[in-house]
């Protein structure tokens, strides 16, 4: 009977262990299938998130595209299409026109130091409000290169962008022209560097 009773305490010990072993493994597998679902809704979750960030990327270039295309055309009377290539390497800027057979090039290309300088202050402009709190910025000469057939449509864009933005410019420039076309505005205030008692100082005109 001892050995009945020994063969059967083995068996049951066999059993027990058996069973320990099918929990443990139950519990490994369900650990590992949530890790698994974890991993998917991480995933998930980034394809997702890159979906929105490359979403809000493009409203941002196609936001600046629109911007200096419009300010481009307001300014010159042409039709521009300013395009940002951005690649993994940097930015480049195109930009088409009549001038270029609606194709696409280096904005260093096939066009004037007038709208290199155009587009330059919008994208300066542009990037103000991500890169300081401020509102008063300064431009040193900002259009030496626009020609003077254009200087009133640029005094036009100058005072848009000012309300869009809600910014305050400063120029400096020995543009009286342009100056002039400026003055216009009731928002403007024009100053003169003059030697008062051998010292410069401004003198509102």
């Amino acid at each position: 009977m001892k050995e009945i009773k020994d063969v059967r305490s083995f068996i049951d010990t066999v059993v027990a262990t058996r069973e320990e072993r099918k929990r443990l493994l139950k519990e490994v597998t369900d650990r590992l299938n949530l890790v698994q679902n974890n991993l998917s809704l991480s995933d998930k979750s980034v394809v997702v998130a890159r979906k929105v960030y490359d979403s809000r990327v493009a409203a941002f270039f196609n936001e600046i595209e629109s911007l200096v295309s419009l300010g481009l055309s307001k300014v010159f009377l042409k039709n521009y299409s300013f395009k940002i290539d951005y690649t993994a390497s940097g930015a480049k800027f195109l930009l088409a026109s009549e001038d270029t057979g609606n194709e696409h090039t280096s904005i260093l290309d096939s066009h004037g130091g007038g709208v290199v300088q155009v587009i330059s202050f919008i994208l300066q402009v542009y990037a103000m409000q991500y890169c300081t709190s401020d509102k008063v910025f300064m431009f040193d000469e900002p259009f030496a290169q626009i020609s003077a057939g254009n200087k009133e449509r640029l005094a036009q864009l100058i005072l848009e962008l000012c309300n869009q933005f809600q910014y305050q410019f400063i120029l400096v420039t020995h543009d009286k022209e342009l100056l002039e076309y400026l003055a216009d505005s009731p928002l403007v205030c024009r100053y003169e560097a003059a030697l008062v008692d051998n010292q410069t100082k401004l003198i509102q005109k």
